[in-house]
């Protein structure tokens, strides 16, 4: 049941709108079984309305992110996006921007009737079906005329705090009206259109705050976000919506060196730097008040005996107390577990100076040569061996630099050795390995003379090819100087590519037009 009850949280709003997408069209009903329809199963659109033609093209940010066009059912989870309603503040009644709640009713206005908010651009009607030109068939509602705001919707609040509204009926029905939302960038575009959206999904940034008793799925499936992992604070913000950790579940979890990455940020140390100066704030208050801090830890167990005696008459368990020290004997950010710094110096080899930065560079070298050889070979391998579909281009370098060491003949140690400390660099390691072999003491090429001397090889080797130092020069602009990306655009794009690409486009300023070729 937690997958069709929990509520899914996911990095972007892409994930989101195609999981509320699919659950919405699960329950609506055949367009070839008209008699399947029923009120709950329908599933209605609603058109905002504009007071002129410029606000219809503006999108949802202008107008605190209500969009264009809503569509809900009854049954359809929802939370609100103002904290208003009814020109009513609705935030001391527990509703507000984020409360969560259920579609319990689709109520609209007859036509040429008064709506129950007084708004007149907002129009009246009911929904209605179209005609397809030259059949009989219907096809869902479009357009403003076809798919009128409602006059207000009854969305079930189970947070709500106020009055009953509806006599007889439970007091968590709230009956949400359309409202009137001027644009952020034009004050002239008004857009008028019900203040929900679909809850089925959220994003990690929207649902903070929200303690979700359902039960979560977290899911990174086809995220859009770049590592999203690695933004401070959003997998706590995930991982802390669920009650208990059996109500959790997970959906294409990124790799843990995403996660550690989060820790290389500098915005992550400030936070580290705040948390530190906060526990010494903490500790000197506890020491002006004259209480230490093993008597701060018995006052809060005492306090949440307290607690459950008075709501669910019982004690509490060994557990909870040692749970409630161990949180209150916390300082600072916690480190690098035990199990991660242990698997790291297994593959490291090293037990000593290892730091953060190398251990997520393990996790990622670890993760490039498992996948290199774990690709499924399918039908259209050969046609993927033309296209260079199938060359793992990461370890490329790599891969060549070990191969022409190994036929140099040179001892296996000595080999290895120079990969660690020069990189994929061919002359920096064959110096290397000649070095070792005389017993003389060697240092690494230095970075920059090694990546002039690795540009330079490059450059002379897309101009071996047979490119013009035009395609070569406006290839590597488009591809971030990457040499590697370069020449794969080179050898594997079309002649249309390269002609609209390489040829045509102008040169940046900071490139010489003129090139003094040598005597």
């Amino acid at each position: 049941g937690l997958l069709k009850d929990a509520v899914y949280l996911v990095a972007d709003n892409t994930q989101a709108g195609r999981v509320n997408g699919n659950r919405l069209a699960s329950v609506a009903p055949s367009l070839q079984e008209p008699s399947s329809a029923s009120s709950l199963s329908d599933v209605v659109r609603c058109e905002a309305r504009h007071n002129n033609e410029r606000g219809a093209t503006r999108k949802a940010d202008s107008f605190r992110n209500m969009r264009k066009a809503l569509h809900l059912c009854v049954g359809a989870r929802v939370f609100l996006i103002l904290n208003r309603l009814w020109e009513v503040n609705t935030v001391p009644l527990g509703l507000m921007n984020g409360a969560r709640g259920v579609v319990v009713a689709i109520l609209y206005a007859a036509p040429n009737m008064r709506r129950a908010d007084d708004n007149e651009l907002a129009g009246t009607g009911y929904p209605c079906c179209r005609t397809a030109p030259g059949s009989a068939s219907q096809l869902p509602p479009r357009g403003l005329d076809q798919c009128p705001l409602p006059n207000f919707v009854v969305v079930h609040f189970p947070d709500y705090v106020g009055k009953q509204i509806f006599p007889g009926l439970p007091r968590s029905w709230v009956p949400v009206p359309v409202e009137e939302v001027r644009s952020e960038t034009s004050k002239q575009s008004i857009r008028v259109g019900l203040p929900l959206k679909l809850a089925w999904a959220l994003t990690f940034h929207k649902s903070q705050g929200i303690t979700a008793h359902e039960g979560t799925v977290i899911s990174f499936k086809d995220t859009k976000m770049p590592m999203p992992a690695a933004r401070l604070g959003l997998a706590f913000v995930g991982w802390t919506r669920a009650t208990a950790w059996a109500k959790i579940a997970f959906k294409s979890l990124p790799p843990l060196d995403h996660f550690l990455a989060m820790r290389l940020q500098p915005a992550f140390k400030s936070r580290c730097s705040f948390e530190e100066k906060a526990d010494q704030l903490h500790d000197a208050f506890l020491l002006s008040r004259g209480v230490d801090q093993q008597e701060h830890v018995q006052a809060h167990q005492q306090h949440l005996a307290q607690q459950l005696r008075a709501k669910d008459n019982r004690d509490p368990t060994a557990y909870e107390l040692v749970d409630i020290a161990h949180m209150l004997n916390q300082r600072g950010v916690a480190p690098v577990s035990d199990s991660v710094m242990k698997w790291a110096q297994q593959k490291t080899g090293r037990s000593s100076g290892l730091g953060l930065t190398a251990i997520v560079e393990a996790f990622r070298r670890d993760r490039t040569l498992q996948n290199a050889g774990d690709k499924a070979k399918s039908k259209q391998g050969a046609s993927q061996k033309k296209k260079g579909g199938d060359i793992d281009w990461s370890t490329l370098s790599s891969r060549v630099t070990l191969e022409i060491l190994q036929q140099m003949d040179l001892p296996q140690d000595h080999v290895q050795e120079a990969l660690q400390v020069c990189g994929p660099r061919l002359q920096a390691c064959v110096e290397y390995c000649l070095g070792k072999a005389q017993d003389e003491e060697c240092k690494p090429v230095s970075d920059s003379s090694a990546t002039l001397r690795d540009e330079a090889s490059a450059a002379e080797a897309l101009g071996a090819l047979g490119y013009s130092l035009e395609e070569c020069t406006r290839a590597l602009e488009l591809c971030d100087f990457s040499f590697t990306s370069a020449i794969k655009l080179l050898l594997f794009g079309s002649d249309a590519d390269r002609t609209k690409y390489l040829a045509k486009s102008p040169f940046r300023k900071h490139f010489l037009k003129g090139v003094k070729k040598a005597d």
